[in-house]
């Protein structure tokens, strides 16, 4: 078979990340933002009642953030728990952080909301509290860290796969039955936090989801098999489709409330078909933009999401609730202002802040393993 070079970086993965980014950045523009600081309009409330489900896209990030635990865990075996959880405190606290400060000291939200987010705890079950745009990021962090303790201590990979598969299965059991599909955030039962499910069923998926494609890659026949013109040609034709078919169905989905599945597993298996198509390489579409020029939008991703209810908060004071005719009558102007200027602030975020921590981060965490090492 003639196998795909693989380049680096995935730059069409990093460009699907950058485009749920924004999508669903539009659909907390929409719900609980505009709205609520405007009175709404016909035009809001029809645009955000089609809406409804696109905040399903973050079981999207859930995944893709297994599949690369995977990729993580077995380019670098040497990797240790605290190493690895150091690098996800490297990069997921200096944005939430300045968020945070921004929440307390300028937007006067709740500190004590602030404080349980900062700490990585917040929407785990430990914290009234689980509204908010960046209820994620806790269930996110945690979740990654047991997955690789999980991989770390379990030697027998077949016992880890049904372990993993087992979390899966009933983290999505419940989550499905208990919310008819409709997957929340909230705990349960006073131990069941929703929001940790969707990360446990995710990730797991995601992980899960990787090894079966590097299982299918090391098969004799595969490894053989060399298609000829008219073979590739046809394979080429059937990735394109299923490449079409799922995008065209999450679009449906997440915009179109009429035709959605009012089950939200129907997202993940979607997602996962893809994610599978993009990573073969092998379709139109995953060729088309498996560009640099579109991969690096996909750094910007995690910054343009934890940021965005700063800009919307910011948008509110200096223009939404200052401009409340010219909005009502310029709709769709507004939307597109109001999303630009989000996604500008993620943005400068990552430069500002991201970039330059990153970079602080990495270079004491050289220091501090290398001396242990040493």
């Amino acid at each position: 078979m003639s196998r795909v070079k693989e380049t680096k970086r995935l730059y069409n993965i990093d460009f699907l990340r950058f485009v749920f980014a924004v999508i669903i950045v539009y659909h907390h523009l929409l719900h609980d933002n505009i709205i609520k600081a405007t009175g709404g309009t016909d035009y809001f409330n029809s645009m955000a009642e089609s809406w409804v489900y696109a905040g399903a896209i973050v079981e999207c990030f859930f995944i893709l953030a297994g599949y690369f635990l995977y990729k993580t865990y077995y380019k670098r075996p040497d990797l240790s728990v605290k190493e690895f959880t150091y690098k996800k405190i490297a990069r997921l606290w200096p944005v939430l952080f300045i968020y945070c400060l921004l929440n307390v000291f300028v937007f006067k939200t709740n500190p004590y909301t602030s404080f349980y987010n900062v700490l990585f705890l917040q929407c785990i079950g430990v914290s009234t509290e689980y509204q908010g745009i960046n209820w994620y990021i806790s269930p996110f962090f945690w979740t990654l860290i047991f997955y690789f303790v999980l991989l770390k201590c379990v030697k027998n990979k077949k016992h880890l796969n049904i372990a993993i598969g087992l979390i899966c299965y009933f983290s999505y059991v419940f989550l499905v039955n208990y919310s008819s599909g409709r997957f929340g955030r909230e705990t349960v039962g006073f131990v069941f936090n929703l929001g940790l499910l969707r990360a446990l069923g995710g990730i797991g998926v995601g992980y899960l989801t990787a090894f079966c494609l590097e299982s299918i890659k090391k098969m004799p026949s595969i490894i053989c098999f060399s298609p000829t013109k008219m073979q590739s040609a046809a394979i080429t034709a059937v990735i394109t489709v299923l490449e079409a078919v799922s995008i065209a169905a999450l679009m449906i989905n997440f915009i179109g409330k009429e035709n959605a599945d009012k089950n939200q597993f129907f997202a993940v298996i979607m997602f996962v078909l893809l994610l599978v198509c993009m990573l073969s390489q092998k379709g139109v579409i995953s060729r088309v933009f498996n560009r640099k020029i579109f991969g690096t939008l996909g750094k910007y991703s995690y910054s343009i999401y934890v940021m965005q209810q700063i800009a919307f908060w910011t948008l509110r004071d200096v223009f939404w609730q200052k401009n409340i005719s010219y909005i009502q009558q310029h709709g769709l102007r507004t939307l597109l202002i109001s999303l630009v200027f989000s996604v500008a602030l993620g943005i400068v975020t990552y430069y500002v802040v991201e970039k330059p921590a990153a970079a602080l981060f990495k270079k004491m965490g050289k220091r501090i393993f290398l001396e242990k090492q040493a």
